[in-house]
């Protein structure tokens, strides 16, 4: 993937974008280009402007109470696997993530500590 030092590169579609990687500074080290400071947020701590938008991929759901992480593991190609636990229960979340035509689909399987699966 070839990162810079701000953790940025030109993507296939031409555009320069960032990556949060797993070793500092995790997200963007720095900013490429002209940025401009938002007038409202005190120096040092400025934002820039515009701000960065992301699109969720599915719908927020409620927090579940209680529930700890207890995996994360990859599945297969792009196809990861979220395991929980809440009391002595386990759920999990599988999803994966399909290119095709220059579009992603994702996919959602959950399974609630109860067994039931959506």
């Amino acid at each position: 993937m070839g990162l810079d030092t701000c953790h940025g590169h030109i993507g296939s579609n031409g555009v320069y974008h960032y990556h949060g990687t797993t070793n500092y500074p995790y997200v963007v080290g720095a900013m490429k280009g002209k940025v401009t400071p938002d007038p409202a947020t005190p120096a040092p701590e400025n934002q820039i402007l515009p701000q960065a938008f992301a699109s969720p991929i599915q719908p927020a759901t409620t927090p579940l109470n209680g529930a700890q992480i207890t995996a994360y593991a990859s599945t297969g190609t792009n196809a990861y696997k979220l395991t929980y636990k809440r009391g002595t229960k386990f759920g999990y979340v599988d999803y994966s993530r399909f290119f095709a035509n220059n579009k992603t689909t994702y996919t959602f399987i959950q399974t609630d500590t109860a067994g039931t699966v959506v």
